[in-house]
């Protein structure tokens, strides 16, 4: 499956490149690289090279030859598709605690102030992406944080959180800790970076995203068995 990673702390982008290392991953640290790949993206600047290769400084907008003209805006339109990038992906698990960006939030104010904006993520990779699969995970659990108390209201409890339906999209909102997990630094793929003196433990704590993917994908795999019982077999004479 295409999957999208988003979180903030190296430590649980490490931990997802080494769980989740046999699908097709993408996994990035940034709200703004997160809205990038789950909306349509056209590169204005490629299009206009093109253009430029084909046409010169040519402006059809100050020209009288219609037949020139009908050709640059027939090629403006295949650049104009040949340079826009749709989004691809089934499955997005996103943070939801995470630094504002003065590109999506835009206000300097807030730049690098930790928001519960993760969540926007989920609604993009479901209303915009249609991905499939769709949670927004936070290792804050209910009492450290009001935004992750909030996802309590939509689970039957911390640690059985339940899916919903966004459009065609099975979402979850977790802040159960059973997905919380201590793990060897050497399983993480990446090195932390720590001084031998700096280190405390023998285990680093991480998300563990494959247990969050697994139950996901059961969950889903429940409500369609759920939807399939429910159905009124047809009248028969």
């Amino acid at each position: 499956m295409k999957i999208l990673v988003f979180d903030d702390k190296q430590v649980n982008r490490d931990a997802a490149v080494a769980q989740l290392k046999d699908h097709d991953l993408t996994v990035v640290g940034t709200y703004d690289d997160a809205q990038r790949l789950l909306t349509v993206h056209q590169d204005s600047g490629k299009r206009f090279a093109i253009l430029r290769n084909q046409f010169g400084d040519f402006d059809p907008y100050r020209s009288d030859d219609e037949e020139k003209k009908a050709k640059y805006f027939a090629a403006e339109k295949v650049a104009k598709e040949q340079t826009t990038t749709y989004p691809d992906v089934d499955v997005v698990l996103a943070d939801l605690l995470v630094p504002a960006s003065d590109q999506a939030q835009g206000d300097s104010r807030y730049v690098g102030q930790e928001m519960p904006i993760g969540v926007f993520i989920g609604l993009l990779a479901a209303v915009k992406a249609r991905a499939r699969y769709v949670a927004v995970f936070t290792d804050s659990n209910h009492h450290e944080h009001p935004a992750s108390a909030c996802f309590n209201r939509f689970n039957a409890g911390e640690t059985n959180p339940t899916p919903f339906r966004v459009e065609d999209s099975q979402v979850l909102l977790s802040n159960t800790r059973n997905w919380v997990s201590q793990f060897d630094p050497s399983n993480l793929c990446v090195a932390l970076g720590w001084e031998e003196s700096d280190k405390r433990s023998d285990t680093v704590r991480a998300k563990n995203w494959a247990a969050l993917l697994e139950y996901l994908l059961k969950s889903d795999e429940s409500a369609t068995a759920r939807a399939a019982d429910k159905e009124v077999p047809a009248c028969t004479h």
